[in-house]
């Protein structure tokens, strides 16, 4: 019995040794590669715009003073850059030209979007910045000047394509005060807040 008992031992120690050896050789089990986050395209919530607006200018009535003929009826053009924060919020920087008088205004604006009903989504927004005014040489006082101006919007938006919108609204504009007449009693020039109504139609284009 033990003559045969080593042999078998010496068997099963190379059996054991041959089962190690190709259990080294195997090759590692590999590892399924980690997968990165997903990058957010910082370009999907930015937007350009472009508006023509049909504006009426006001000014308050003052009976002891001849009016300026320099107001009234005027468009206007503007352009600008936003960002669509969420569903819920914008933000943009406009530029805006406008005739008789000459008005060149700079907004930072921004606005509440108020949720989306058949592709119609209405908007609620309120602007400040800087409106520098150029009035006509024939009108005394009419020294260029650039005053602190504010802006009430409301309107509606439309995505009628993909990655645009046509919005149509309303803005109230306070330029600032402007000369607006000459004095009947004392000669003197009349100042008094430049109130502009706005008729808006503008695209924005949302950049991938």
């Amino acid at each position: 019995m033990r003559q045969w008992s080593i042999p078998a031992a010496l068997a099963a120690c190379v059996a054991a040794g041959t089962g190690f050896a190709h259990a080294a050789d195997m090759p590692p089990i590999m590892q399924p590669p980690l997968m990165a986050p997903p990058i957010e395209e910082l370009g999907s919530n930015w937007y350009l715009r472009g508006d023509i607006a049909y504006r009426l200018n006001t000014v308050s009535s003052n009976p002891n003073s001849v009016a300026f003929d320099w107001f009234g009826n005027a468009f206007a053009v503007g352009a600008g850059a936003g960002l669509k924060i969420n569903n819920w919020a914008r933000a943009d920087l406009t530029v805006d030209y406008g005739t008789k008088p000459q008005i060149l205004t700079g907004l930072f604006n921004l606005y509440a979007d108020l949720g989306t009903w058949y592709g119609f989504t209405p908007y609620l927004g309120f602007g400040v910045g800087a409106a520098s005014i150029h009035l006509p040489n024939s009108v005394p006082g009419g020294i260029p000047s650039t005053n602190f101006a504010w802006a009430l919007m409301a309107g509606a938006g439309y995505n009628f394509a993909p990655n645009w919108v046509v919005d149509v609204g309303y803005r109230y504009l306070s330029p600032g005060n402007v000369p607006t007449g000459i004095d009947i009693n004392t000669g003197a020039v009349v100042s008094d807040n430049l109130n502009v109504h706005e008729a808006r139609v503008g695209f924005r284009y949302m950049i991938d």
